[in-house]
């Protein structure tokens, strides 16, 4: 614990509604060390059609606000996206068949689905967009680059963005107690003056605890 006299930040940065293929497959060569993507990659959706992955420019509000609209992120959304609807029962929340192969083939299909009136006219390049790191996302590549970047990183559960974040930082999905520091934090505590702070979002009562240095 001496060398945590050493650390004055934790920084954690969470991003929402994207994956890693999408900001940062195209950092390195895909290969066995790099867990990529080079635009091989494709979704049908479910006519059949085939929708390749393919490369979007950012550069500005809206390049750099693809996918839009959102992807669905309930657990119905993700148990399409991760299978596809063909190995899925129909009944929600459309649990697997026995021996489904989580392919991740279920993106367009997913995002086109048109029996949500909401998404019958989405544009399944959107969701099968990248971007160029260094090109459209140069601060996040650059991040990567000097510190590390992990190509088989998976969130908690797979359902919305709130229970995932509670996961990162006390370890429990709900938010009905005060988050309380553990682990490292509390190694933090001695070296530390802890402070709270409310976090303003409907998600609840969400109590984060952040420390200063004396």
């Amino acid at each position: 614990m001496a060398r945590l006299q050493s650390i004055e930040h934790f920084v954690v940065l969470m991003l929402e509604n994207r994956s890693f293929d999408n900001l940062l497959g195209g950092l390195y060569p895909k290969s066995k060390e790099f867990d990529g993507v080079d635009g091989s990659e494709s979704n049908k959706d479910r006519s059949g059609k085939v929708w390749p992955l393919i490369e979007t420019l950012g550069g500005d509000v809206a390049g750099l606000s693809v996918p839009n609209p959102d992807p669905g992120e309930l657990w119905q959304d993700i148990n399409v996206q991760i299978f596809g609807s063909d190995q899925l029962h129909v009944d929600e929340p459309y649990p697997p068949f026995d021996g489904a192969v989580a392919d991740m083939r279920g993106f367009v299909d997913n995002y086109t689905d048109p029996r949500r009136p909401s998404r019958g006219g989405n544009d399944a390049r959107q969701i099968m967009s990248r971007y160029k790191p260094d090109r459209d996302v140069p601060a996040l590549a650059t991040l990567a680059r000097q510190f590390a970047v992990c190509d088989s990183w998976f969130a908690s559960a797979p359902c919305q963005t709130w229970p995932n974040r509670f996961f990162v930082h006390k370890e429990r999905p709900t938010v009905t107690r005060t988050i309380t520091p553990k682990r490292c934090f509390s190694g933090c505590r001695r070296y530390s003056t802890p402070s709270t702070g409310r976090h303003p979002s409907p998600a609840g009562r969400f109590t984060t605890t952040t420390f200063r240095r004396r």
